[in-house]
């Protein structure tokens, strides 16, 4: 399974009051791919996740600590 923190990145666009657009341009993706990550119909490459990480100011060590996590679940 590939690892996708879908939650914690849409939560933290959220709570900078960004559109799925704005993150969207700011990676280089369409709108529409960036709301199936969103909703976990379809998963990023690493890089994209890297990427969509660092848009958003997300500490990317936080990234390993949910990825353990959601191999728990």
């Amino acid at each position: 399974m590939t690892f996708v923190p879908n939650r914690a990145l849409t939560t933290q666009r959220k709570t900078q009051k960004l559109s799925q657009q704005d993150v969207a341009d700011r990676i280089g993706v369409s709108r529409e791919s960036l709301g199936m990550w969103e909703r976990g119909e379809r998963h990023p490459s690493y890089g994209d996740v890297l990427k969509w990480a660092v848009v958003l100011g997300f500490p990317l060590a936080i990234l390993d600590s949910l990825q353990e996590v959601d191999e728990l679940d």
